[in-house]
Protein backbone atom coordinates (compact mmCIF):
# COMPACT_ATOMS: atom_id res chain seq x y z
CA UNK A 1 0.00 0.00 0.00
CA UNK A 2 2.78 2.46 0.88
CA UNK A 3 4.64 1.72 -2.36
CA UNK A 4 1.49 2.41 -4.36
CA UNK A 5 0.81 5.57 -2.36
CA UNK A 6 4.15 7.14 -3.29
CA UNK A 7 4.39 5.73 -6.81
CA UNK A 8 2.32 8.46 -8.50
CA UNK A 9 4.22 11.44 -6.99
CA UNK A 10 7.51 9.78 -7.95
CA UNK A 11 6.38 9.20 -11.52
CA UNK A 12 5.03 12.75 -11.72
CA UNK A 13 8.37 14.12 -10.48
CA UNK A 14 10.27 12.12 -13.07
CA UNK A 15 7.90 13.36 -15.77
CA UNK A 16 8.50 16.96 -14.66
CA UNK A 17 12.30 16.65 -14.71
CA UNK A 18 12.77 17.28 -18.48
CA UNK A 19 10.47 20.31 -18.28
CA UNK A 20 12.40 21.72 -15.31
CA UNK A 21 15.73 21.24 -17.08
CA UNK A 22 14.37 22.96 -20.16
CA UNK A 23 13.13 25.88 -18.05
CA UNK A 24 16.55 26.18 -16.38
CA UNK A 25 18.31 26.33 -19.74
CA UNK A 26 15.80 28.81 -21.16
CA UNK A 27 16.00 30.99 -18.06
CA UNK A 28 19.80 31.24 -18.22
CA UNK A 29 19.83 31.70 -21.99
CA UNK A 30 17.21 34.47 -21.85
CA UNK A 31 18.93 36.25 -18.93
CA UNK A 32 22.29 36.27 -20.72
CA UNK A 33 20.76 37.60 -23.91
CA UNK A 34 18.94 40.35 -22.02
CA UNK A 35 22.09 41.37 -20.14
CA UNK A 36 24.11 41.47 -23.36
CA UNK A 37 21.42 43.54 -25.11
CA UNK A 38 21.12 45.96 -22.17
CA UNK A 39 24.90 46.42 -21.95
CA UNK A 40 25.17 47.09 -25.68
CA UNK A 41 22.38 49.68 -25.48
CA UNK A 42 24.09 51.41 -22.54
CA UNK A 43 27.53 51.53 -24.18
CA UNK A 44 26.35 52.54 -27.64
CA UNK A 45 26.89 55.27 -28.73
CA UNK A 46 28.67 56.74 -25.65
CA UNK A 47 31.69 54.44 -25.62
CA UNK A 48 32.47 54.81 -29.37
CA UNK A 49 32.17 58.60 -29.01
CA UNK A 50 34.61 58.56 -26.05
CA UNK A 51 37.08 56.45 -28.05
CA UNK A 52 36.86 58.83 -31.02
CA UNK A 53 37.37 61.90 -28.81
CA UNK A 54 40.38 60.31 -27.07
CA UNK A 55 41.94 59.56 -30.45
CA UNK A 56 41.98 63.17 -31.71
CA UNK A 57 45.53 64.50 -32.38
CA UNK A 58 47.19 61.34 -31.05
CA UNK A 59 49.55 59.44 -33.31
CA UNK A 60 50.66 56.56 -31.05
CA UNK A 61 47.57 54.48 -31.80
CA UNK A 62 48.83 51.28 -30.17
CA UNK A 63 49.61 53.05 -26.91
CA UNK A 64 46.22 54.73 -27.01
CA UNK A 65 44.45 51.44 -27.67
CA UNK A 66 46.23 49.78 -24.76
CA UNK A 67 45.29 52.68 -22.51
CA UNK A 68 41.65 52.52 -23.58
CA UNK A 69 41.49 48.74 -23.14
CA UNK A 70 42.83 48.99 -19.59
CA UNK A 71 40.24 51.59 -18.63
CA UNK A 72 37.35 49.79 -20.33
CA UNK A 73 38.29 46.48 -18.68
CA UNK A 74 38.54 48.18 -15.29
CA UNK A 75 35.16 49.94 -15.64
CA UNK A 76 33.39 46.79 -16.83
CA UNK A 77 35.13 44.36 -14.49
CA UNK A 78 32.13 44.02 -12.18
CA UNK A 79 28.57 44.29 -13.46
CA UNK A 80 26.01 43.27 -10.81
CA UNK A 81 22.91 41.44 -12.03
CA UNK A 82 19.54 43.00 -11.27
CA UNK A 83 16.64 41.10 -9.73
CA UNK A 84 16.66 38.76 -6.74
CA UNK A 85 15.30 35.91 -8.88
CA UNK A 86 17.87 36.36 -11.63
CA UNK A 87 19.91 33.20 -12.35
CA UNK A 88 22.94 35.49 -12.92
CA UNK A 89 24.97 36.63 -9.89
CA UNK A 90 27.44 39.00 -11.58
CA UNK A 91 29.16 39.63 -14.89
CA UNK A 92 32.18 41.36 -16.31
CA UNK A 93 32.93 42.52 -19.83
CA UNK A 94 36.47 42.55 -21.22
CA UNK A 95 37.84 43.78 -24.53
CA UNK A 96 38.47 41.08 -27.14
CA UNK A 97 39.50 43.43 -29.93
CA UNK A 98 39.76 47.16 -30.56
CA UNK A 99 40.09 48.54 -34.08
CA UNK A 100 40.92 45.03 -35.33
CA UNK A 101 43.68 44.38 -32.81
CA UNK A 102 43.00 41.28 -30.63
CA UNK A 103 43.37 41.34 -26.86
CA UNK A 104 43.38 38.61 -24.20
CA UNK A 105 40.56 36.12 -23.61
CA UNK A 106 38.81 35.89 -20.24
CA UNK A 107 39.93 33.16 -17.89
CA UNK A 108 37.45 30.28 -17.50
CA UNK A 109 38.71 29.07 -14.17
CA UNK A 110 35.15 28.99 -12.76
CA UNK A 111 31.88 27.91 -14.32
CA UNK A 112 30.83 30.80 -16.56
CA UNK A 113 28.68 31.52 -19.57
CA UNK A 114 29.59 34.11 -22.20
CA UNK A 115 28.11 36.42 -24.79
CA UNK A 116 29.93 38.50 -27.40
CA UNK A 117 29.10 42.19 -27.96
CA UNK A 118 30.18 44.14 -31.05
CA UNK A 119 30.15 47.96 -31.24
CA UNK A 120 30.75 49.58 -34.66
CA UNK A 121 31.25 53.23 -35.62
CA UNK A 122 32.46 55.18 -38.64
CA UNK A 123 35.89 56.83 -38.63
CA UNK A 124 36.48 58.87 -41.74
CA UNK A 125 36.25 56.57 -44.75
CA UNK A 126 36.52 53.37 -42.73
CA UNK A 127 34.60 51.45 -40.09
CA UNK A 128 36.05 50.81 -36.64
CA UNK A 129 34.86 48.38 -34.02
CA UNK A 130 35.17 47.25 -30.43
CA UNK A 131 34.56 43.61 -29.44
CA UNK A 132 33.62 42.78 -25.86
CA UNK A 133 33.13 39.42 -24.21
CA UNK A 134 30.47 39.33 -21.48
CA UNK A 135 31.30 36.68 -18.92
CA UNK A 136 28.71 35.83 -16.24
CA UNK A 137 28.59 33.64 -13.16
CA UNK A 138 25.50 31.47 -12.72
CA UNK A 139 23.63 31.17 -9.44
CA UNK A 140 22.67 27.53 -9.90
CA UNK A 141 20.48 27.46 -6.79
CA UNK A 142 18.27 30.21 -8.22
CA UNK A 143 18.58 28.97 -11.80
CA UNK A 144 17.30 25.52 -10.85
CA UNK A 145 15.16 26.46 -7.85
CA UNK A 146 12.83 29.00 -9.45
CA UNK A 147 11.76 26.80 -12.43
CA UNK A 148 11.37 23.83 -10.08
CA UNK A 149 9.19 25.85 -7.70
CA UNK A 150 7.09 27.20 -10.57
CA UNK A 151 6.64 23.70 -12.03
CA UNK A 152 5.56 22.28 -8.67
CA UNK A 153 3.11 25.15 -8.10
CA UNK A 154 1.69 24.69 -11.60
CA UNK A 155 1.30 20.96 -10.96
CA UNK A 156 -0.48 21.62 -7.65
CA UNK A 157 -2.85 24.12 -9.28
CA UNK A 158 -3.63 21.77 -12.15
CA UNK A 159 -4.18 18.90 -9.72
CA UNK A 160 -6.58 21.01 -7.64
CA UNK A 161 -8.49 22.24 -10.67
CA UNK A 162 -8.29 19.04 -12.70
CA UNK A 163 -7.50 15.94 -10.61
CA UNK A 164 -5.57 13.03 -12.18
CA UNK A 165 -7.86 10.85 -14.28
CA UNK A 166 -7.82 7.43 -15.82
CA UNK A 167 -8.23 7.20 -19.58
CA UNK A 168 -11.97 6.51 -19.42
CA UNK A 169 -12.47 9.37 -16.92
CA UNK A 170 -10.56 11.73 -19.21
CA UNK A 171 -12.83 10.69 -22.09
CA UNK A 172 -15.92 11.36 -19.96
CA UNK A 173 -14.57 14.71 -18.75
CA UNK A 174 -13.76 15.85 -22.30
CA UNK A 175 -17.29 15.04 -23.44
CA UNK A 176 -18.81 16.85 -20.44
CA UNK A 177 -16.51 19.87 -20.90
CA UNK A 178 -17.37 20.15 -24.59
CA UNK A 179 -21.06 20.05 -23.71
CA UNK A 180 -21.27 22.12 -20.51
CA UNK A 181 -17.93 23.86 -19.95
CA UNK A 182 -15.07 22.92 -17.63
CA UNK A 183 -16.61 24.11 -14.37
CA UNK A 184 -19.83 22.11 -14.70
CA UNK A 185 -17.85 19.19 -16.14
CA UNK A 186 -15.75 19.04 -12.95
CA UNK A 187 -18.86 19.10 -10.77
CA UNK A 188 -20.49 16.35 -12.83
CA UNK A 189 -17.26 14.35 -12.85
CA UNK A 190 -17.25 14.32 -9.04
CA UNK A 191 -20.73 12.81 -9.20
CA UNK A 192 -19.51 10.23 -11.71
CA UNK A 193 -16.63 9.24 -9.42
CA UNK A 194 -19.23 8.10 -6.86
CA UNK A 195 -20.48 5.49 -9.31
CA UNK A 196 -19.42 1.88 -8.92
CA UNK A 197 -17.18 0.33 -11.61
CA UNK A 198 -20.12 -1.20 -13.49
CA UNK A 199 -21.90 2.17 -13.67
CA UNK A 200 -18.73 3.89 -14.85
CA UNK A 201 -18.23 1.24 -17.53
CA UNK A 202 -21.84 1.72 -18.63
CA UNK A 203 -21.34 5.49 -18.81
CA UNK A 204 -18.24 5.05 -20.98
CA UNK A 205 -20.24 2.79 -23.28
CA UNK A 206 -23.07 5.33 -23.57
CA UNK A 207 -20.60 8.08 -24.48
CA UNK A 208 -19.03 6.09 -27.31
CA UNK A 209 -21.82 7.50 -29.47
CA UNK A 210 -20.86 11.11 -30.22
CA UNK A 211 -24.56 12.03 -30.50
CA UNK A 212 -25.30 11.05 -26.91
CA UNK A 213 -25.96 13.95 -24.53
CA UNK A 214 -23.24 13.41 -21.87
CA UNK A 215 -25.25 15.04 -19.06
CA UNK A 216 -28.28 12.91 -19.91
CA UNK A 217 -26.06 9.82 -19.97
CA UNK A 218 -24.53 10.69 -16.59
CA UNK A 219 -27.92 11.11 -14.96
CA UNK A 220 -29.42 8.05 -16.64
CA UNK A 221 -26.75 5.77 -15.16
CA UNK A 222 -27.32 7.05 -11.62
CA UNK A 223 -28.80 4.39 -9.35
CA UNK A 224 -28.72 1.62 -11.96
CA UNK A 225 -27.91 -1.93 -10.86
CA UNK A 226 -25.50 -3.11 -13.54
CA UNK A 227 -23.24 -5.54 -11.70
CA UNK A 228 -24.37 -8.68 -13.60
CA UNK A 229 -21.52 -10.16 -15.69
CA UNK A 230 -23.41 -9.66 -18.96
CA UNK A 231 -24.96 -6.27 -18.10
CA UNK A 232 -22.77 -4.36 -20.56
CA UNK A 233 -23.59 -6.86 -23.33
CA UNK A 234 -27.28 -6.26 -22.71
CA UNK A 235 -26.68 -2.51 -22.61
CA UNK A 236 -25.04 -2.69 -26.03
CA UNK A 237 -28.02 -4.66 -27.27
CA UNK A 238 -30.42 -2.10 -25.79
CA UNK A 239 -28.53 0.79 -27.40
CA UNK A 240 -28.67 -0.97 -30.76
CA UNK A 241 -32.43 -1.53 -30.45
CA UNK A 242 -33.21 1.86 -28.85
CA UNK A 243 -30.37 4.23 -29.88
CA UNK A 244 -32.20 7.37 -28.77
CA UNK A 245 -33.72 5.98 -25.56
CA UNK A 246 -30.97 5.67 -22.96
CA UNK A 247 -33.39 4.84 -20.15
CA UNK A 248 -34.91 1.98 -22.15
CA UNK A 249 -31.48 0.58 -23.01
CA UNK A 250 -30.38 0.79 -19.36
CA UNK A 251 -33.63 -0.84 -18.21
CA UNK A 252 -32.84 -3.79 -20.48
CA UNK A 253 -29.30 -3.99 -19.07
CA UNK A 254 -30.49 -4.21 -15.46
CA UNK A 255 -33.52 -6.45 -16.12
CA UNK A 256 -33.70 -9.98 -14.74
CA UNK A 257 -32.50 -12.80 -16.96
CA UNK A 258 -36.01 -14.15 -17.56
CA UNK A 259 -38.20 -15.35 -20.42
CA UNK A 260 -41.71 -13.91 -20.06
CA UNK A 261 -44.81 -14.79 -22.10
CA UNK A 262 -48.13 -12.95 -22.35
CA UNK A 263 -50.07 -15.51 -24.45
CA UNK A 264 -53.33 -13.54 -24.75
CA UNK A 265 -51.41 -10.71 -26.42
CA UNK A 266 -48.96 -13.06 -28.16
CA UNK A 267 -46.05 -11.09 -26.70
CA UNK A 268 -42.81 -12.20 -25.10
CA UNK A 269 -39.80 -10.55 -23.43
CA UNK A 270 -36.29 -11.83 -22.96
CA UNK A 271 -34.24 -9.96 -20.35
CA UNK A 272 -36.69 -7.08 -20.60
CA UNK A 273 -36.38 -6.94 -24.41
CA UNK A 274 -39.55 -7.52 -26.40
CA UNK A 275 -39.16 -10.13 -29.15
CA UNK A 276 -41.45 -9.94 -32.19
CA UNK A 277 -42.15 -13.54 -33.17
CA UNK A 278 -44.69 -14.51 -35.85
CA UNK A 279 -47.82 -16.12 -34.38
CA UNK A 280 -47.16 -19.79 -35.17
CA UNK A 281 -43.49 -19.89 -34.03
CA UNK A 282 -44.65 -17.99 -30.94
CA UNK A 283 -46.97 -20.83 -29.91
CA UNK A 284 -44.34 -23.48 -30.57
CA UNK A 285 -41.94 -21.49 -28.35
CA UNK A 286 -44.66 -21.21 -25.69
CA UNK A 287 -45.33 -24.95 -25.97
CA UNK A 288 -41.66 -25.80 -25.37
CA UNK A 289 -41.63 -23.34 -22.42
CA UNK A 290 -44.66 -25.09 -20.94
CA UNK A 291 -42.89 -28.44 -21.16
CA UNK A 292 -39.86 -26.95 -19.35
CA UNK A 293 -42.17 -25.70 -16.59
CA UNK A 294 -43.96 -29.05 -16.23
CA UNK A 295 -41.04 -30.49 -14.22
CA UNK A 296 -42.11 -34.03 -15.13
CA UNK A 297 -39.99 -37.07 -15.93
CA UNK A 298 -39.21 -35.74 -19.39
CA UNK A 299 -37.60 -32.64 -17.79
CA UNK A 300 -38.71 -30.49 -20.70
CA UNK A 301 -37.39 -32.79 -23.44
CA UNK A 302 -39.52 -33.73 -26.45
CA UNK A 303 -38.37 -36.37 -28.93
CA UNK A 304 -39.01 -35.53 -32.58
CA UNK A 305 -41.69 -37.84 -34.03
CA UNK A 306 -40.63 -40.41 -36.64
CA UNK A 307 -40.66 -39.02 -40.18
CA UNK A 308 -43.40 -41.48 -41.16
CA UNK A 309 -45.52 -41.25 -38.01
CA UNK A 310 -46.76 -37.79 -36.82
CA UNK A 311 -47.54 -37.31 -33.12
CA UNK A 312 -51.29 -36.60 -32.84
CA UNK A 313 -51.54 -36.36 -29.00
CA UNK A 314 -48.83 -33.65 -28.95
CA UNK A 315 -50.59 -31.98 -31.88
CA UNK A 316 -53.74 -31.84 -29.72
CA UNK A 317 -51.85 -29.97 -26.98
CA UNK A 318 -50.57 -27.41 -29.49
CA UNK A 319 -54.02 -27.01 -31.07
CA UNK A 320 -55.57 -26.30 -27.65
CA UNK A 321 -52.85 -23.75 -26.89
CA UNK A 322 -53.42 -21.95 -30.19
CA UNK A 323 -57.21 -22.07 -29.91
CA UNK A 324 -57.15 -20.62 -26.37
CA UNK A 325 -54.99 -17.65 -27.42
CA UNK A 326 -56.26 -16.70 -30.88
CA UNK A 327 -53.73 -18.68 -32.91
CA UNK A 328 -53.97 -18.94 -36.70
CA UNK A 329 -56.75 -21.25 -37.82
CA UNK A 330 -54.63 -22.51 -40.70
CA UNK A 331 -51.93 -23.74 -38.27
CA UNK A 332 -54.61 -25.40 -36.12
CA UNK A 333 -56.16 -27.14 -39.14
CA UNK A 334 -52.76 -28.33 -40.32
CA UNK A 335 -52.07 -29.96 -36.94
CA UNK A 336 -55.54 -31.51 -36.88
CA UNK A 337 -55.15 -33.04 -40.33
CA UNK A 338 -51.47 -34.01 -40.36
CA UNK A 339 -50.48 -34.24 -36.70
CA UNK A 340 -47.23 -32.89 -35.23
CA UNK A 341 -44.38 -33.71 -37.60
CA UNK A 342 -40.61 -33.48 -37.03
CA UNK A 343 -40.29 -31.22 -40.08
CA UNK A 344 -42.79 -28.73 -38.62
CA UNK A 345 -40.97 -28.70 -35.27
CA UNK A 346 -37.61 -28.16 -36.98
CA UNK A 347 -38.97 -25.29 -39.10
CA UNK A 348 -40.46 -23.48 -36.12
CA UNK A 349 -37.34 -23.90 -33.96
CA UNK A 350 -35.27 -22.49 -36.85
CA UNK A 351 -37.62 -19.51 -37.14
CA UNK A 352 -37.42 -18.89 -33.38
CA UNK A 353 -33.61 -18.98 -33.50
CA UNK A 354 -33.53 -16.69 -36.54
CA UNK A 355 -35.64 -14.00 -34.83
CA UNK A 356 -33.86 -14.22 -31.46
CA UNK A 357 -30.37 -14.04 -32.97
CA UNK A 358 -31.40 -11.15 -35.24
CA UNK A 359 -32.78 -9.24 -32.23
CA UNK A 360 -30.31 -10.10 -29.47
CA UNK A 361 -27.21 -11.40 -31.18
CA UNK A 362 -25.96 -14.98 -31.01
CA UNK A 363 -24.29 -14.70 -27.60
CA UNK A 364 -27.27 -13.21 -25.74
CA UNK A 365 -29.81 -15.39 -27.56
CA UNK A 366 -28.07 -18.70 -26.77
CA UNK A 367 -29.49 -19.21 -23.21
CA UNK A 368 -33.03 -18.83 -24.63
CA UNK A 369 -32.75 -21.25 -27.55
CA UNK A 370 -32.76 -25.05 -27.51
CA UNK A 371 -30.66 -27.89 -26.18
CA UNK A 372 -30.39 -30.96 -28.42
CA UNK A 373 -29.49 -34.55 -27.59
CA UNK A 374 -29.82 -37.98 -29.18
CA UNK A 375 -32.57 -39.98 -27.53
CA UNK A 376 -31.04 -43.21 -26.20
CA UNK A 377 -34.18 -45.32 -26.77
CA UNK A 378 -35.23 -44.17 -30.24
CA UNK A 379 -31.93 -42.72 -31.56
CA UNK A 380 -33.92 -39.70 -32.74
CA UNK A 381 -33.11 -36.08 -31.85
CA UNK A 382 -34.79 -34.58 -28.84
CA UNK A 383 -35.02 -30.91 -27.90
CA UNK A 384 -35.86 -28.75 -24.92
CA UNK A 385 -35.74 -25.06 -24.10
CA UNK A 386 -32.28 -24.17 -22.70
CA UNK A 387 -33.78 -21.68 -20.24
CA UNK A 388 -34.18 -23.13 -16.70
CA UNK A 389 -37.75 -23.44 -15.42
CA UNK A 390 -37.19 -20.83 -12.68
CA UNK A 391 -36.37 -18.25 -15.36
CA UNK A 392 -39.59 -18.82 -17.33
CA UNK A 393 -42.82 -16.93 -16.56
CA UNK A 394 -46.12 -17.38 -18.37
CA UNK A 395 -48.90 -14.97 -17.43
CA UNK A 396 -52.35 -16.49 -17.13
Amino acid sequence: MKTHRFKRPLLTGLALLPAVLLLVVLSIWQSLNMLATDLKQQLSPRLPEAIVEASVNLYELDDLNNFLVQHINRDLNHLPASGILSPITSCRAQVQQLRGRPYFQISTQHQTTKRNIQLDWPSGDQQESLGLQLDCNINWATAAGVPTLLSVLALILVTLVLPPMRAEQRHIFNRLAAHSGHRQALALLKQQQLYDPSQQAALSLLLEDSKTDPVDALRSVSGRQLSAPDALDWLQCGLRLYPEQLSQALAIAESEATLRFAPDEQRLWIHGTEIKLPATPYFYYLWYAGKRLARDEADGWFVNPPSNKPDFPAAGDLMALMANHNGHQKAINDLQEKGLRAKTLDQNRSKIKEVLVATLGEKLAAPYLFDMERDARTARSKYRLATPAEKIHISS
